[in-house]
């Protein structure tokens, strides 16, 4: 939703940036520059800051799903070096078993 909200917010700069190179002499004859200028800093400041609370939520889930990876990957190796006498596996098949946690962390991500 955040990021639909960046992009609604991005269309009227976009819009009045067409039209201040289509229309610049005629803004320049009615001497409407400021005023021109006004409604386009507050064009970009709305989005702005849409999108920077698109980034800050992208971010927080970012963090989110990393300290989750951290967690598979920490209690995969715990399981292993505890549990490794009882289950007797191969060094092979343990490095196989971190490095799936590990990629499955980098699945997270996307």
């Amino acid at each position: 939703d955040l990021q639909r909200l960046d992009v609604v917010s991005r269309s009227p700069i976009q819009a009045m940036l067409a039209e201040g190179v289509d229309g610049a002499t005629m803004i320049r004859v009615f001497c409407q520059e400021q005023h021109f200028i006004f409604k386009f800093q507050t064009a970009l400041d709305k989005n702005t800051a849409a999108q920077l609370n698109f980034i800050a939520a992208q971010r927080w889930l970012g963090l989110r799903v990393q300290l989750l990876g951290v967690l598979i990957v920490f209690s995969t190796s715990l399981f292993v070096v505890l549990f490794n006498d009882y289950l007797k596996l191969d060094p092979g098949l343990i490095g196989l078993l971190i490095l799936w946690a590990f990629y499955f962390t980098i699945t997270l991500d996307f």
